[in-house]
């Protein structure tokens, strides 16, 4: 089966593993059959959509960068529609959603990781990365209790973080 991707794409699974989203580098958000390969949805709009890409928690939602705004777009990942909008910092590298829906952590081309409410987008902390010259690239995984994650950084250590004991320390 052939999904036919460019050369630069980020992709991601859905939790139930029945859908694949896939980004190129500036371009239309698509979403496929992992059964079929069809193509399911594909989203496009004014400011073309970028990687990373990742679905919610329950697989309802994709998520999608447009570099032009340095946000973050929300969709419906079986209609389309455009539920919510994060206004970032800096241009992203990596974005995740916790596992139970809470929050969605974006790392930064800085290294730091700055972690939003999922639902109303509100920004909640800021983790700070190593500095590196080679640049903050980093890659983020939930753990199972949805207030932590672990950062795995190209050029630089693995941290796990909490957001609960974050936010308790604000």
């Amino acid at each position: 089966m052939e999904f036919g991707l460019e050369a630069e794409v980020d992709w991601a699974m859905s939790p139930q593993s029945d859908r694949l989203a896939i980004a190129p580098k500036n371009g239309v958000l698509k979403v496929c059959s992992t059964e079929t390969g069809k193509e399911l949805l594909a989203i496009d709009q004014p400011n073309p959509l970028s990687w990373p890409v990742a679905f919610s928690a329950d697989g309802t939602e994709v998520l999608a960068v447009c570099d032009e705004d340095n946000s973050a777009l929300v969709y419906g990942s079986q209609t389309g529609d455009l539920r919510r909008t994060y206004s970032l910092s800096e241009p992203i590298y990596t974005a995740s959603f916790s596992p139970k829906g809470d929050y969605v952590a974006f790392g930064g081309v800085s290294g730091d990781i700055e972690v939003y409410d999922a639902k109303s987008t509100t920004f909640l902390v800021k983790f700070e990365g190593p500095r590196s010259e080679e640049g903050g690239e980093s890659e983020t995984h939930w753990l199972a209790d949805g207030e932590r994650f672990i950062t795995f950084y190209t050029h630089g250590p693995v941290l796990m973080r909490s957001v609960r004991d974050a936010l308790r320390l604000r």
